[in-house]
């Protein structure tokens, strides 16, 4: 209720019921913003403001020039229906979040095309699930929306109540929520859906017939009758000056009234999001409710003076660090309902009569029950953890020891009660280790902070449909403290060193959800060595498509090269389809690629390579049968590194690496060697240049001098079309730019040089590595050390042959750098065939990749 002084000044102004309006406690505790005078401030010495530094501007002034310094119309370049078009664009938000705190924890703002595909191609198939679970719906192949909706309807599978109700039951979470667009861009897409299964209801149930409703630009866009768009006008009666009623057309206001409703329900029951970000969080509800208010209406009880008064929707969009929980998702809550004062039926019903209630202070009384209710859960939960059980029974068990004598029972030493003390003393200690973990502080706990999704014994069912863009920050730059570093490697199985951030939501999301998971994350888990863990996770689950996105240009700020991952739980497939943006049109996809998840599995490494056609899968698989690494036959090292400012000794000043102070094209004393770099190795042929180097503690990295004694081959880095491979056992000091192997029998020197500069292996690492694209692709140290050896290898009949054709070209090429070789080599390449096991089918698709 409004006091009259409020309405004669702010009549006008309809109450919107959101707790975005509350007053703060910052307020509380100091003063309310009305409080506030419009006083001047100096402008900021860095601000964005250049032509005003120096002056002062009104706080109001300055703050809505600070706004408008700022392009917030990213999306702006798309086709947009302008006569129609909605006055508040809630994807600003989402550019604002960016811009105020995006990219210091790694968040960047996801465009519309990306987040409308991303909804659609999950929620379609979540949907579709829920069909085939619910009503038994199965046509042979896989079900779209349009097969579903010939079978909705009267005398039919489903009836319309039931097809509503299905879609209402769908969950879908965003843990790393952000500004909301992909909750914003799903509340869409589900609308999109009930109107293509020709759901979509009035208040009163009646099903819309000439109603459409779709996503374009990721906006949505209302139609109806002769595919007019949808508005919502309230006409004006005039008595004279005076205005005498106000009115809108039924059928205007039941749609109105109708999507207020759809929203509103969706947004209530399906959709949750967890951010650690506080402003984050603001902004996803502001950007929800901005969502909902598009939608509301004028009631016809004040004829149609006043809006509907709308929900508090801001419930479901928490703060909370969405890695850090206290309880596990499978925690017995038992006996916490039993013991606590409110049950779990209490606990839904006070976050139900929230969400509804238009009440001030009966919202603030539901806040506390519900805060109360969450703390009871935690406390109960907190004492049944297994350390508090296990240090209450040793403590226990330590009374018991030092009161023995007291009821006559067993005595025991006091080395027996020195030791039990020491045990619960340790005990302590790491109960208070766990407790005092400042990350606690931000600790969400999905165990019970989402009702919705509890069943009915308090079960953690999980949500249907997972869908984000986690941060993109990790390794280094991921400035973590060291408990909760430690924390992230211990609960977490795919967390390997420096792991990054989105490695580990990976597995919390898979956690999270009982159906379908789609992300949009740098592509560097596919092949790098340090995700093995997480392929070998994601693999165990069906990989239903991947879109690769890592060509073009998706986020303007960002370095990633990104790809879209969708994923099932409930779905083996046999195949995972690739697809890539077309050149033209980023957002028309064609499939690249149908690839078999056991060809990954088979792979050592379990490497995800999504340009590899199966057959290349199949040779690399072939290649990698039943072989040892190179890494087990050889010691395998980089070269030295020379310069770096502090290291060596004397430290290195920053000018010694500009004048080159340790090289020379002379032997100036003893402590020169001759030194090579990559432009010096040729395949089979060293041309040194007679440059030599000052060897010793100098050197920023010297390496250990035995690294440059014996036979040895030498591998540049930067390869062409083949590897590059020489052999050396003369007194050669070698940089970086030059990985060095040295076999352990040093007999077999000459065959792996050969072995390496084969066909073959040049067609391995290729593919292998996912190089095909790249021009001079670089060879990595991991690479080489991984490199598959045949086990029968010291049986193979060929060995010798393949030595002796690999001394022929060393002494060729010692003799004419330039000799031709090529027919030794393709004889090389027959031979090394043979050793790998290669069927002329396998040998021809090399042969034609090579080549």
């Amino acid at each position: 209720e409004r006091s009259e002084a409020i309405k004669e000044k702010f009549g006008h102004i309809p109450y919107l019921n959101s707790s975005l309006f509350d007053v703060s406690d910052l307020e509380h505790d100091t003063t309310r913003i009305s409080g506030l005078t419009d006083a001047t401030m100096p402008v900021y010495s860095r601000s964005v403001l250049n032509d005003l530094k120096g002056k002062e501007l009104s706080i109001l002034d300055y703050l809505f020039r600070f706004l408008e310094a700022y392009d917030f119309s990213a999306e702006g370049k798309e086709e947009i229906r302008s006569e129609r078009k909605s006055l508040i664009n809630a994807s600003v938000l989402g550019l604002i979040f960016e811009k105020i705190n995006g990219y210091k924890d790694g968040s960047f703002y996801t465009p519309g095309f990306i987040t409308e595909y991303m909804a659609r191609e999950t929620l379609r198939k979540a949907v579709t699930d829920k069909f085939i679970e619910a009503a038994g719906i199965k046509d042979g192949e896989e079900l779209t929306i349009s097969d579903l909706y010939n079978h909705i309807g009267p005398n039919r599978s489903v009836s319309i109540e039931e097809a509503n109700e299905l879609v209402n039951s769908i969950t879908i979470c965003d843990p790393a929520v952000g500004s909301g667009h992909f909750l914003v861009s799903s509340l869409n897409e589900l609308l999109a859906i009930k109107s293509d299964l020709g759901i979509l209801c009035d208040v009163e149930g009646k099903a819309f017939r000439d109603l459409n409703v779709t996503v374009e630009n990721d906006e949505l866009i209302v139609s109806f009758g002769d595919d007019e768009l949808f508005e919502y006008d309230v006409s004006h009666t005039w008595k004279g000056q005076t205005l005498a009623s106000r009115n809108i057309a039924s059928e205007r206001q039941r749609i109105q009234q109708a999507l207020f409703h759809e929203k509103r329900y969706l947004i209530e029951n399906c959709l949750f999001g967890v951010d650690i970000n506080a402003n984050s969080v603001k902004i996803c509800r502001l950007r929800l409710w901005i969502e909902l208010l598009k939608r509301a209406f004028y009631t016809p009880e004040s004829e149609y003076l006043e809006l509907e008064v709308l929900p508090n929707i801001d419930i479901n969009i928490k703060q909370g660090n969405s890695l850090v929980s206290r309880f596990e998702l499978d925690s017995d809550l038992t006996s916490v309902f039993k013991d606590s004062d409110h049950s779990l039926e209490d606990y839904k019903e006070a976050v139900r009569n929230y969400k509804h209630t238009g009440d001030r202070s009966e919202k603030q009384r539901l806040q506390k029950l519900i805060t109360e209710i969450k703390e009871e859960y935690t406390t109960t939960l907190t004492n049944i953890r297994p350390i508090n059980k296990k240090l209450s029974k040793e403590r226990g068990r330590l009374e018991l020891m030092q009161n023995a004598d007291l009821f006559g029972d067993q005595k025991f030493t006091k080395k027996d009660i020195k030791k039990q003390k020491q045990k619960v003393e340790k005990l302590e200690e790491q109960k208070a280790e766990e407790e005092s973990g400042a990350f606690y502080n931000q600790a969400f706990e999905w165990r019970f902070e989402f009702p919705e999704v509890l069943d009915e014994e308090g079960s953690f069912v999980g949500f249907d449909v997972v869908i984000a863009n986690p941060p993109y920050i990790g390794g280094r730059d991921w400035s973590l403290d060291k408990s909760l570093y430690n924390y992230y490697l211990t609960k977490f199985e795919v967390a390997e060193y420096q792991f990054d951030a989105y490695v580990i939501f990976w597995e919390q999301v898979l956690n999270l959800s009982v159906g379908y998971i789609c992300l949009i994350t740098p592509n560097t888990w596919l092949n790098n060595q340090k995700n093995k863990k997480l392929r070998n996770h994601l693999l165990n689950h069906s990989i239903v498509k991947i879109v690769d996105y890592s060509k073009i240009k998706v986020f303007d700020d960002a370095t990633v090269l990104p790809i879209i991952t969708l994923m099932s739980k409930k779905h083996v497939d046999e195949k995972t389809k690739v697809y890539n943006p077309t050149e033209n049109d980023h957002k028309e996809l064609f499939l690249k690629n149908e690839l078999e998840q056991d060809l990954w599995k088979n792979d050592e490494l379990s490497v995800i390579n999504i340009d590899l056609r199966e057959e290349d899968i199949r040779v690399i698989n072939r290649i990698e049968y039943k072989t040892n690494l190179l890494e087990e036959l050889c010691t395998i090292r980089f070269g030295i590194k020379i310069y770096e400012t502090g290291k060596g000794n004397p430290p290195q000043k920053p000018s010694d690496s500009d004048n080159h102070i340790f090289e020379s094209n002379k032997k100036i004393d003893s402590s020169y060697r001759k030194y090579l770099t990559g432009k010096n190795i040729d395949r089979f042929v060293i041309k040194w240049d007679g440059v030599w180097l000052k060897y010793g503690e100098n050197l920023a990295a010297p390496r250990d001098p035995e690294l440059f004694e014996g036979k040895r081959i030498l591998v540049r880095r930067v390869m062409g079309d083949r590897l590059i491979c020489a052999f050396t056992n003369e007194d050669y000091v070698t940089s970086q730019m030059l990985q060095i192997i040295k076999p352990h029998d040093q007999e077999l020197a000459s065959l792996f040089l050969a072995i390496l500069n084969s066909k073959l292996i040049s067609y391995y690492f290729r593919v292998k590595y996912n190089r095909q694209d790249v021009t001079f692709p670089e060879i990595r140290l991991y690479e080489i050390k991984d490199f598959p050896v045949p086990i029968r290898l010291s049986e193979f009949d060929g060995n010798k042959e393949i030595q002796s054709l690999s001394n022929q070209i060393l002494a060729a090429k010692k003799e004419n750098p330039e000799a031709d070789t090529s027919e030794l080599e393709a004889e090389i390449d027959r031979l090394v065939y043979e050793l790998y096991g290669l069927s002329e089918e396998e040998i021809g698709i090399v042969e034609g990749s090579i080549n």
